[in-house]
């Protein structure tokens, strides 16, 4: 009894905020390479790159806390193997194509996790569009940002 006791508690408290939950429909993809491009009047400039894994976690459902209702969308997990980011989707899966190809996208809610204070905030409204071997995230609208990953781990 003792031994179910500490491990309802462990898995209470590390699930308690920003919890996820994997559904039937729920896929990953860990990506090795981060590209940052930022929109200069109708141009899109190259601003930073960096290395390192990011997990994405795609049809998950998602506990800001423990009295939050539940949320659909994609958990992006740091290096550190804790969620960092979530795209709250607002609009069913819609497919599309651009000059980067064929993709399959969602406007989202960016929800980032505020390591000072521990808490979920909202960042801004979006787009997330998956292609395949990459994904792109998109800041605002009309979109002033956007996030590229890529190089996919197998």
């Amino acid at each position: 009894m003792k031994k179910l006791i500490i491990l309802l508690l462990t898995f209470f408290s590390v699930s308690a905020f920003g919890q996820y939950n994997v559904n039937e429909d729920s896929f990953t993809k860990t990506y090795t390479h981060l590209r940052t491009w930022q929109r200069a009047d109708s141009l899109w400039n190259y601003s930073d790159g960096t290395n390192g894994e990011w997990k994405f976690i795609y049809n998950v459902d998602f506990n800001i806390n423990k009295s939050s209702s539940v949320m659909y969308g994609t958990v992006l997990i740091g290096a550190d193997g804790l969620p960092k980011f979530f795209f709250n989707y607002l609009t069913d899966a819609f497919k599309g194509e651009d000059e980067f190809g064929i993709f399959m996208g969602n406007k989202v809610d960016i929800l980032y996790l505020n390591e000072d204070t521990g808490t979920w905030q909202l960042w801004d409204t979006g787009e997330i569009k998956y292609y395949g071997s990459w994904n792109h995230i998109y800041f605002g609208e009309p979109s002033y940002l956007y996030f590229s990953y890529h190089k996919e781990k197998k």
